[in-house]
Order: C-alpha cells, then sequence, then structure tokens
C-alpha cells in the first residue's frame, strides 16, 4: 500500500500508463480506480480519469467507461478535445453506449481536426453507421462515399489494407442502400451511380 503523497501519485499515474501501454487494462482499471476513488486524488491530475475512462472502454466495459467519461469530460474535456487517441475512444464510447449524436459530433471533430489519424476508416464506419442509426442517411452516405474514392485505387494496385478499407465501406454503404425505399435509392444513384447497384456491389465484395 503506498501512501497518498504526491510522489506517489505522479509513481501510480505512470504506472497506469504503463499498463496501458502493455495492454494490461485490468491492472490499469485497478490502478487509476485508487487515485480517482480511494485517494479523492483525481483532481490533481484530470488526465487521470481520461485514463479511467480509456481503460474501461478498452475492455469493452463500456457502460462504466460512460460513467467516468461524464466526469473526464467536465474536469477535462480540453484534453480530449485535442488528443486524437482521447477523442476517438471517447467518440467510440458514446456510440457503443447508443448516445449517437454525441458519437456524431466526436467523429466529425476527428476528421476536421485529425484528417490523417490512423484509424481513419473505422473513424468513418462508426460515424456513418451512428448517422444511420438516427436515420441521416445521406449525411452517411457522404462519409461512406469519401472513403471509397480515396480507396479506390487500391482495389486494383494497392495494398491488401487498403483494399480490405475499400470493401468494408462498400459493404457499409451497400447495407446503407438496404435501408432505403425506392425513391430515396433513385435519390442516391442520381447522386452515386457507380455504387448503387446493390448486387454488383456485393458481387464485388464477395469475389474479393
Amino acid at each position: 500500500q503506498f501512501p497518498k503523497t504526491d510522489e506517489s501519485f505522479d509513481a501510480n499515474m505512470e504506472l497506469g500508463k504503463e499498463y496501458i501501454r502493455q495492454r494490461k487494462f485490468n491492472y490499469a482499471i485497478n490502478t487509476f480506480e485508487k487515485i480517482v476513488n480511494e485517494w479523492g486524488m483525481g483532481d490533481r491530475n484530470p488526465e487521470s480519469y481520461i485514463l479511467l475512462t480509456m481503460s474501461y472502454s478498452k475492455t469493452d466495459a463500456f457502460l462504466d467507461a460512460l460513467d467516468y467519461l461524464r466526469t473526464a469530460v467536465k474536469k477535462a474535456g480540453k484534453i480530449i478535445r485535442y488528443n486524437a487517441d482521447y477523442l476517438f475512444e471517447m467518440s467510440k464510447i458514446y456510440y457503443k453506449t447508443q448516445n449517437y449524436n454525441k458519437a456524431v459530433d466526436g467523429f466529425i471533430r476527428m476528421l476536421n481536426i485529425f484528417p490523417d489519424y490512423k484509424l481513419h476508416t473505422d473513424i468513418l464506419l462508426y460515424l456513418a453507421d451512428a448517422l444511420m442509426k438516427v436515420k441521416r442517411y445521406h449525411n452517411a452516405a457522404f462519409f461512406l462515399i469519401e472513403g471509397i474514392y480515396k480507396n479506390r485505387s487500391a482495389v486494383n494496385s494497392g495494398s491488401a489494407e487498403n483494399k480490405k478499407k475499400f470493401h468494408t465501406l462498400l459493404l457499409k454503404f451497400t447495407e446503407l442502400l438496404m435501408k432505403l425505399d425506392k425513391e430515396q435509392r433513385a435519390v442516391f444513384r442520381r447522386k452515386y451511380e457507380n455504387f448503387t447497384d446493390i448486387d454488383k456491389n456485393l458481387t464485388r465484395i464477395k469475389n474479393n
């Protein structure tokens, strides 16, 4: 048992971060829980709330993550908004807990501030699905088509990873088309004529 001193606080913060780097998220949870709840020292460095939130998220305990996210946003919102990894994880938590409008806001912010983020395709997929959940189909299509065109060249010549991205985005766009009625689909056909044939899309995906 460490005493509640500034030195112990700093040591435990670093220990928790190291657990995250090693993907030992349950250990990280125990460490940050001690700082925030047992010691009541979270306000000394509000990032502790973010790291606790992320650790819960990494174990798929999204409801627990959401509880701490509310506190993290109040105490360290600015840190979250300008850190790509934090913002992605927070937006994902909103998505996983069906807070779709907040998820949309977070993922759109990511695209605007961090356009080259390593998980760009994941952002587009989460964002599009969140928009589809609230029936904003045209908005969802816009972001999916952006990703499809970005990875289109990979189909004939490109890495296997980029080909997978293309076909994953195309599958999500095809799922969107299936949700539309005949009139809506006709509008989409005029706007995105190259990718609105459902059978053709599914055959293309199946053959790759």
